[in-house]
This record gives C-alpha cells, sequence and structure tokens, in this order.
C-alpha cells in the first residue's frame, strides 16, 4: 500500500509540472500567435486590393495616404 501512494505522490507531482510547463509555453507562444494571425489577415487584405487595382487607402489597418 505504501509503493502506491509512493507511485500515486510521484505521478501527480509529474502532472503538476507537466501542467506548469504547457502553461509556460501557451503563455510565451500565445502572442506570437495572434501577431502572426494579424499579419496574415492584413496581408490577405493588402492582397484582395492588389487584385482589385485599387489602393486600400485607410483599410487593412494601414495608413497609405502619407
Amino acid at each position: 500500500m505504501n509503493k502506491i501512494k509512493i507511485i500515486n505522490n510521484l505521478l501527480l507531482t509529474l502532472l503538476l509540472l507537466g501542467s506548469i510547463l504547457l502553461i509556460a509555453v501557451l503563455i510565451n507562444w500565445t502572442p506570437r500567435i495572434i501577431r502572426s494571425t494579424i499579419n496574415v489577415n492584413n496581408a490577405k487584405c493588402l492582397e484582395s486590393y492588389y487584385n482589385q487595382g485599387q489602393p486600400p487607402l485607410g483599410a487593412c489597418g494601414y495608413d497609405f495616404t502619407n
């Protein structure tokens, strides 16, 4: 019975450490993913204006009027 408690505590400790590591990775990668998504959306927006043959004046998060 004592061995089962030791194994249980060891597995719970490993699970806790794995969860902390996963949270740290998510905290680190979330801003990069959001930034990449915004850049891709802006590129798609600019490409759609380019395909229409007109400048995106103030659209897509950019201001080309200056």
